[in-house]
C-alpha cells in the first residue's frame, strides 16, 4: 500500500509486516539533499517527499498564476476534479514520481499487488495504469510480470480500518 512515495504498508504472507521497532514502511533516506549526493550519482530522490507529492502545493500555483483565482484546493481528490489546463502535468509528474518509488519496492520485494491510496485513489483506473506504466518502465521486467497496481477502495477509511483491523488482531491472537 503506498500513497506518498515515502511510507507504504507492507504484506507479507498475508500479514502487515511491521519490523521490529513496529514501523517499517518508511521508504525513504534521511539527510540532506548535499548528503545525497556521492561518487555514484545524486540520490536525492531517496529523501522524503511531501505526503501529497506536491500535487496541491502545484495545483493552487496553477490556479493562482495562470488562472487569476482565490480558489484554492484543499486536498488531491479536488486537483482531480480539476478540469483545467496544467493540471494532467501535475498529474503525471505524480505518477512518474510514485511509479519510479513503487518500481524500486517492486525490484525489492516483487509483489503480487500495489494498492495506491492516500488520496491518489481518486484517480482511479486511470491514474492507476498511469503508475503501473512507469513501474515497468522502471523496474525489471520480471518484477512486473504478474504484478497489479490498483487504487484503493477505502478512501478516507483506510488507516482507521487500518488500525481497527491491528486491535482485533492483537486481541484474538492471544484467544
Amino acid at each position: 500500500y503506498m500513497f506518498s512515495g515515502v511510507g507504504c504498508g507492507i504484506m507479507l504472507n498475508g500479514e502487515l509486516y511491521a519490523g521490529s521497532q513496529g514501523c517499517a514502511g518508511e521508504f525513504f533516506l534521511s539527510g540532506s539533499t548535499d548528503e545525497l549526493n556521492t561518487s555514484m550519482g545524486e540520490a536525492s530522490f531517496l529523501r522524503q517527499w511531501p505526503q501529497d507529492l506536491g500535487v496541491i502545493a502545484r495545483a493552487n500555483t496553477l490556479l493562482r498564476d495562470q488562472y487569476h483565482t482565490q480558489k484554492e484546493v484543499k486536498n488531491i481528490a479536488e486537483v482531480f476534479s480539476l478540469r483545467l489546463d496544467g493540471v494532467a502535468e501535475i498529474i503525471e509528474d505524480a505518477a512518474r514520481a510514485l511509479g519510479m518509488k513503487i518500481a524500486m519496492v517492486v525490484n525489492l520485494l516483487n509483489p503480487d499487488v500495489v494498492i495506491i491510496g492516500g488520496g491518489f485513489e481518486c484517480g482511479g483506473y486511470a491514474f492507476a495504469e498511469k503508475v503501473y506504466g512507469y513501474v515497468k518502465r522502471y523496474a525489471f521486467d520480471e518484477m512486473t510480470k504478474s504484478l497489479k497496481v490498483i487504487a484503493s477502495s477505502l478512501g478516507e477509511r483506510a488507516v482507521a480500518l487500518g488500525a481497527a483491523n491491528l486491535v482485533v488482531r492483537n486481541i484474538f491472537s492471544d484467544v
